[in-house]
Order: structure tokens, then sequence, then C-alpha cells
């Protein structure tokens, strides 16, 4: 028997921690906490952000900031019934790029972006959740999304479309594009789309 996905996963994590691609390719300095929990192999919602944010980094877990206590409100008003540690325990958190934001400002991180790095793929194929949610513009942009991000948004979408945007997809059978869930995107002030991202997360947890 070869190994289980567990192992796998911790395999890939250990390559993410020791990994200095951007910085051999593009010459940006990178830097990156010392470990980082994402979530289990067992994980039934991939969500995939831009990169880790500065508290993530500093904390060594995903989304640790407000982000993701409004994403989990949002998960509740669409009728997920758990607390926040059991929403973990259903996602494994990850992002476009792996690494902490470079000093330099947001150009070094577009330039990591176009790397497209393997490691994404790879976990979506280990973990094959149910469904994948891309969590704000710039991580619609960086995964080049065909259309644009305001038709998208909010909107439940064939996993086939997402086929080609990661090097090595899992199976993927639906997803959706979410406003980042940040307190400082403003599209949590348009009601149409508050509705339609809840309405359209409903839909997606009634097949969990």
């Amino acid at each position: 028997m070869g190994p289980d996905r567990s192992e796998l996963l911790r395999a890939l994590h250990d390559r993410i921690q020791s990994c200095l691609e951007c910085q051999r390719q593009r010459g940006i300095e990178i830097s990156k906490p010392d470990s980082m929990e994402r979530g289990t192999a067992d994980a039934r919602i991939l969500a995939i952000g831009a990169a880790p944010g500065r508290q993530a980094a500093e904390k060594q877990l995903a989304f640790a900031g407000h982000s993701f206590t409004r994403l989990y409100k949002t998960f509740v008003k669409a009728g997920f019934a758990g607390d926040q540690a059991a929403l973990r325990r259903e996602m494994y958190l990850t992002s476009v790029v792996h690494c902490a934001p470079p000093k330099q400002g947001a150009r070094p991180r577009r330039q990591m972006s176009s790397l497209r790095p393997r490691c994404l793929g790879e976990q979506a194929e280990i973990i094959r959740p149910q469904f994948a949610l891309i969590l704000g513009k710039d991580a619609f942009d960086a995964l080049a999304v065909k259309g644009t991000f305001a038709e998208s948004v909010g909107r439940v979408r064939d996993g086939a479309a997402l086929f080609g945007l990661l090097p090595a997809p899992g199976r993927i059978d639906r997803w959706m594009v979410m406003p980042h869930p940040s307190p400082l995107c403003r599209l949590w002030n348009d009601p149409e789309v508050v509705e339609r991202t809840v309405e359209s997360l409903r839909t997606l947890l009634q097949d969990l």
C-alpha cells in the first residue's frame, strides 16, 4: 500500500516550507512562518485565498484574523450549525501563494502568483474536496478564472471550469467565488451580493 492522504499532505507541507522557487526565479526576498496550520486531508471544503496574511504568519494558522470570523458568520447564515472549530475541521484553508507577502508590496506578490505554484494543485488532488471556494478578487485574478469577478462572485460554477486553472487539479465537482471575508471588503455592504453568496453557499452545504 502507498502512503495515505494524511502522509501525502504532510510531505507536501514539508516541501512548501522548503520551497524557494519565487526567490530563485524572480529574485524576490520571501518570508514564511516556521509552519502553517491549514487543515486536514479529510476536509470536505477547499478554501483558496491569495496569500497568508500577517496574523496568519504570526500565529501559524491560516485565516487567523477577523477574516475567518466573517467567513464563519456567512456559513452560519447559510445553515452551518457548528462552531468555528467545527468549521475549521470541515475546511482546508490554502492560498495561491503559500509564503507571507514580501515587504516590497503588492507587485512582488503578483509576480509570485504568476508562477502558479504547483503545490496548490497538489493540495486539491490530495484532499479531493466536495466543493471549493475562491476567496476574493486577488485569488480570482491569480487563478485566471474566465469571466469577470463581478459576474462570478456569489455564484456556483461547475467543477469542470476549474480544471486547467490548477496545475494538477483534483476532482472538484462544484465551486464558487466569494467576496474576501476581510472586514475591509466593501462587497459585504452590497445586500444583493451578500444574499446571492449566502444562498449559493446554502446550496453547496446541503450536499455535504
